[in-house]
C-alpha cells in the first residue's frame, strides 16, 4: 500500500530531526526547511513534533521552540598516535612563514585569521592554499567573488600553477554564504580556507558557527578568515588615525577553540596571538611580524620579527 503523504511528511521530519542534534528551530524554520505551506501539512509536523517532545523523548521544547536532544557520546580514541598534519604555511622569497613552521596542526583544527577589509586576508588565504593544494584536497570557499573575480584574482598570482598538466584545477572553489557546516560535511577531510566567515546580524554566533564546522571535520582542517571593524580616532588637530581592534567580529566568541589565532593589522603586521600546539620550546604565541608585499600585493616579502613595536620601517611600495 502506497505512503500517503502525511507518512512521507512525517519521516521527513524524523530524517531532519536525525541531521540537527543539539540543535534549535522553531515551526516555521522547519516547514520552511521541509517546503511545508499548507496548513493541513503543517497541522502534521505539529502532531508529529508533539509526539517527539512528549513520547519519543526526542525533542526538549520551551515556549515556541523546540531543541533536539543530542543522545550521541563521541568518544576520544586515546591509542591514537600524536601526529600533526603535514601544512605548510605562507612565507617570503627566504621562507620566514610569521614563525608558523613552529606549530603543530592536527586533525580537525581550526585556525582564525581576523583582519580589516583590503588588509590581506584574501592574500594569505590563497598563498595558503598555494602552500597545500599539491598535497591535500583543498576546498575554497567564498562569499563575495563571482567565477569570473576569482580567476582574475588567481592571475595575478603569476608565480603559481593552479592547474594540473592536464587542466584541471588542484583545488576545488565554491560559493559559500552560509551553513559552512552542512557543505563540509561532504569533504570531512579535506583543508576548507573559508574567505570569509560572516555570522549575519547576531556576530555572537560565530562562536556556534565555528563549532559545527569542527563538529563536521575528521581528519581535515579549516582556515577561517573574519573581518575586523574599523575604528579611528581624530587628534587635537583635526586629523585622524585607526585604532587597532583586539578581536574579529563576534569578539572573544571567534577565537574559543581555534589552535591558531592570527591578526593582520592595518600597518602591514601579523600578530600571532596564539598557537596551542608547537614544535620544541619556542612557542610563536604573541609575536609580531612586519612584512611588505610584491606582485600586486599577492606575495609575501622581507618576513621580520618585531622585537619592539615599529622596529622596522616599510618602503612606500610595501603600501601600494
Amino acid at each position: 500500500m502506497p505512503e500517503d503523504k502525511s507518512d512521507i511528511l512525517r519521516k521527513e521530519v524524523d530524517r531532519y530531526i536525525e541531521l540537527h542534534a543539539g540543535e534549535t528551530f522553531d515551526l516555521d524554520i522547519i516547514c520552511r526547511h521541509l517546503n511545508v505551506v499548507s496548513r493541513e501539512g503543517r497541522h502534521t509536523v505539529v502532531k508529529k513534533l508533539s509526539y517527539l517532545v512528549n513520547d519519543a523523548k526526542k525533542l526538549e521544547k520551551s515556549n515556541r521552540i523546540y531543541r533536539v536532544i543530542d543522545n550521541n557520546i563521541n568518544t576520544i580514541d586515546l591509542n591514537t598516535p600524536p601526529t600533526p598534519l603535514d601544512i605548510a604555511w605562507p612565507c617570503d622569497d627566504k621562507g620566514n612563514s610569521f614563525g608558523l613552521d613552529k606549530a603543530k596542526i592536527f586533525r580537525k583544527a581550526t585556525i582564525t585569521l581576523a583582519g580589516e577589509k583590503d588588509n590581506y586576508k584574501t592574500a594569505f588565504c590563497l598563498n595558503f592554499l598555494a602552500m597545500n593544494m599539491d598535497i591535500h584536497h583543498c576546498i575554497y570557499h567564498t562569499i563575495e567573488m563571482s567565477a569570473e573575480e576569482l580567476v582574475e584574482k588567481l592571475q595575478k598570482f603569476s608565480w603559481i600553477d593552479w592547474q594540473n598538466p592536464d587542466g584541471t584545477w588542484k583545488f576545488l572553489a565554491v560559493e559559500t554564504f552560509d551553513n559552512w557546516q552542512d557543505k563540509i560535511k561532504q569533504y570531512p577531510d579535506s583543508i576548507h580556507i573559508i574567505d570569509f566567515l560572516d555570522p549575519g546580524e547576531n556576530a555572537y554566533n560565530i562562536g556556534t558557527i565555528i563549532k559545527h564546522i569542527r563538529e563536521r571535520l575528521q581528519n581535515g582542517i579549516a582556515l577561517i578568515a573574519i573581518q575586523k571593524k574599523q575604528s579611528t580616532g581624530t587628534r587635537r588637530d583635526g586629523t585622524t588615525y585607526r585604532n587597532e581592534i583586539d578581536y574579529g567580529i563576534g569578539g572573544q566568541f571567534s577565537e574559543h577553540i581555534a589552535r591558531v589565532v592570527l591578526h593582520l593589522s592595518n600597518k602591514n603586521e601579523m600578530y600571532v596571538k596564539v598557537v596551542k600546539s608547537f614544535k620544541g620550546n619556542d612557542n610563536p604565541s604573541g609575536k609580531r611580524y612586519k612584512f611588505y608585499t610584491t606582485h600586486n600585493g599577492t606575495k609575501f616579502h622581507n618576513i621580520q620579527e618585531l622585537v619592539k613595536p615599529n622596529e622596522f620601517e616599510l618602503p612606500p611600495e610595501a603600501f601600494r
